[in-house]
């Protein structure tokens, strides 16, 4: 097929026409949804023969790969101008086409708390919009390599043309009315300070855990680098010691109740003993949960660490 191009230094297949990869193995259903009528049932087949030996790249591969800013577009894949990168992530930044994904992102993942109450905010509050503008940059250029559930955004920057060394406005009407705000709120705090300020109202989480007194007169940006696990590059004997330290104490943690070394009514014990602070301090009935995917005592770690 003319139009599935191989990407050779990413080693992936590219439907030009759909402006994605092709996760491999799934060349044939491809062909079948989004191009029946135009391909035969006997083109599918020997187009599946041709590349099944070729060394496709795993989605979940191409998933993880950390690209520089400054990667140019690569070629055949959409590319979209309207993205939001979180500055916060120090590896694989998340770049969302939507202030709600960020939003959600930076609540999820970085813990950040909106300065703005609920109900309809009055004109005059910027609050919410200040302190997003602070940690994210907008608009940037985005891409990426497949969809549904390998779904991830990167960020590239296109080379400037001759006759407009800015970025083409979006094709949609949405998309140059989100660029137009962003770049308004980029304007509008310019000068903003990305030093961490005390809340214009108390924060419960803040007060607890008093990042306000532990951040005060850092750059936030700094500051969010101190997250970052050890790199090959700039190795850590003592952090990687304590980290690996941790990794062994629960999975002997794991192993222990998996040997039956604690019994079903520890579990509880233990279990009632972690709900003791939440709301409803009445004791648990069940045993504490330990069956879980092994990608979830990964993230579990990770969130530790």
């Amino acid at each position: 097929m003319d139009f599935l191009q191989l990407d050779l230094k990413f080693q992936v297949l590219i439907c030009t026409r759909c402006q994605y990869a092709l996760m491999p193995g799934t060349i044939n259903a491809h062909l079948a949804t989004a191009h029946e009528e135009e391909v035969a049932k006997d083109e599918r087949r020997d187009c599946v023969e041709l590349w099944k030996d070729q060394p496709l790249q795993p989605a979940e591969a191409i998933q993880q790969y950390d690209l520089p800013v400054d990667t140019l577009p690569i070629p055949n894949l959409a590319l979209h101008h309207n993205g939001i990168r979180c500055c916060l992530c120090t590896k694989l930044a998340f770049v969302s086409k939507s202030s709600q994904q960020m939003r959600h992102h930076l609540k999820k993942i970085h813990g950040w708390m909106s300065g703005r109450k609920g109900g309809r905010p009055p004109k005059a509050s910027t609050v919410q919009e200040t302190e997003l503008a602070a940690i994210t940059d907008a608009p940037v250029s985005y891409q990426t390599f497949h969809r549904s559930n390998f779904l991830r955004y990167f960020q590239v920057t296109p080379l400037p043309t001759a006759n407009n060394s800015q970025q083409p406005l979006p094709a949609t009407l949405e998309d140059q009315v989100e660029q137009q705000l962003a770049q308004k709120l980029d304007t509008a705090t310019a000068a903003a300070s990305r030093v961490l300020q005390p809340p214009t109202e108390p924060s419960a989480w803040l007060q607890t855990t008093d990042w306000i007194r532990y951040l005060e007169g850092h750059n936030l940006q700094a500051a969010a680098k101190l997250i970052a696990l050890p790199h090959p590059s700039e190795p850590e004997p003592e952090l990687v010691a304590l980290l690996d330290a941790l990794d062994r104490l629960v999975e002997q943690a794991r192993n222990s109740i998996l040997q039956g070394k604690v019994n079903a009514f520890d579990q509880q014990r233990i279990n009632s003993f972690l709900r003791s602070g939440s709301r409803s301090s009445k004791a648990s009935d069940r045993p504490l949960a330990y069956k879980l995917y092994k990608n979830t005592y990964a993230k579990y770690k990770s969130t530790w660490k």
